[in-house]
């Protein structure tokens, strides 16, 4: 009977000493992900909440998720919330109940397009043994729940639409001989003023028995005194002589990142931004400045949602 009771003990010793061997204090979780896309682009998409509810899972019609006004978004009972940022690194606390868990988000580069997502946090076990094994399911289902997050987070970073706003392209142009005029002017050129630009070089580079052989491109560059600088050009099939207010421009054959857009000026400008950033988070160099092809006569369409415009960049390979 001795025996016996002495080897309970030992046991129960055994499993308490293991309790406290093989579950630290505090509890690390870890979770690391190889995600195909850019530092600056997951960065750029997490640090905005905006973004979040795209991505999360609960995207059901009769999910009670509750939006960021409420505090977070929820997933399996824990809410996760944005508590601050800094350069490549977030700070995502989890809330469950009255406890809170703070989290760090960091991006980590592994080439021009791959980036290693670190989400870790630590908790503490607790001193009894019961603690212990308590903390260390909490652990575990939190270290499930983030792994199912990253899971749907993933194919959201990996599209670059999601992150830009705009599929891009690396396409080529074909028309390289242009005919273009420039001005200046004192506010943002307005449609009027963009057509009389187009008008101009149809009418001249017509007489000069020149055909047109694409779409009017345009390009807006704010320089000094708040002024706008405004080249529109056209493509021709012909060389011409020309007349010092229009002129000849030969584009260089290459390599363009490419987008479509939709909508008006302000639509325009803000996939500019969005292009530059593209080209800052892959590194990419640019050969010339950038230009638009109208690809909608905004003169025949006056509603500017259904304007379509094409982005040319031109960049070394």
């Amino acid at each position: 009977m001795k025996k016996w009771f002495a080897g309970i003990l030992a046991l129960l010793l055994l499993a308490l000493a293991g309790i406290y061997l093989l579950i630290p204090s505090p509890l690390h979780i870890v979770r690391i992900a190889s995600l195909k896309c850019t530092t600056g682009g997951a960065f750029r998409v997490l640090s905005d909440t905006g973004h979040w509810k795209k991505w999360w899972p609960c995207q059901q019609p009769d999910c009670h998720c509750p939006s960021m006004d409420s505090g977070g978004y929820v997933q399996g009972g824990l809410l996760y919330h944005l508590s601050g940022k800094s350069n490549s690194t977030l700070q995502v606390g989890i809330r469950e109940g009255n406890t809170e868990l703070e989290t760090l988000v960091s991006f980590i580069s592994l080439g021009p397009d791959s980036v290693a997502l670190d989400w870790s946090g630590s908790l503490p076990a607790g001193k009894g043994p019961l603690a212990r094994l308590s903390s260390y399911r909490r652990a575990l289902r939190l270290a499930d729940n983030i792994s199912s997050l990253i899971g749907y987070l993933r194919p959201y970073l990996e599209n670059p639409e999601h992150i830009y706003g705009m599929p891009i392209s690396l396409s080529s142009i074909s028309d390289t001989l242009l005919y273009a005029t420039r001005k200046q002017t004192d506010t943002f050129p307005s449609t009027t003023d963009i057509y009389g630009m187009v008008s101009a070089i149809k009418a001249y580079t017509s007489s000069q028995g020149a055909k047109i052989t694409g779409q009017p491109m345009l390009n807006i560059t704010k320089i000094m005194n708040a002024k706008y600088q405004v080249m529109v050009a056209l493509p021709v099939d012909r060389t011409i002589r020309g007349n010092g207010e229009i002129f000849e421009r030969k584009m260089i054959p290459g390599n363009f990142m490419v987008a479509y857009v939709k909508g008006g000026a302000y639509s325009v400008n803000q996939a500019m931004e969005q292009m530059q950033l593209y080209f800052d988070d892959y590194r990419k160099v640019s050969m010339a400045i950038p230009f638009q092809s109208l690809v909608t006569d905004r003169l025949e369409q006056p509603d500017t949602s259904r304007w379509v415009t094409k982005i040319y960049a031109p960049v070394f390979r």
